[in-house]
């Protein structure tokens, strides 16, 4: 089912789009990265361009999950405004 969204944004947003299998990445003990984790990791990083921000998400989530191996697709969209 696909819905259709309006979002407004102005000068400096960044959006990031991504699916399940990057908030459903786990690691040795079973733990998932998250929403709360990528949040704080958007937050922290927002000020990086698209393309460094879209790199850096997916060594965190690579250093996140220290060798298990990964069960779902990752695509991570990042746009910047």
């Amino acid at each position: 089912i696909i819905k259709e969204k309006a979002l407004l944004v102005a000068p400096n947003d960044t959006v990031v789009l991504y699916t399940d299998g990057v908030t459903e990445m786990t690691n040795m003990d079973h733990a998932m990265f998250g929403l709360e984790r990528l949040k704080t990791f958007v937050e922290a990083h927002q000020n990086l361009s698209a393309e460094a921000i879209r790199k850096e998400l997916l060594e965190t989530l690579q250093n996140f999950a220290h060798g298990t191996p990964q069960a779902d697709d990752i695509t991570i969209l990042v746009m910047k405004f």
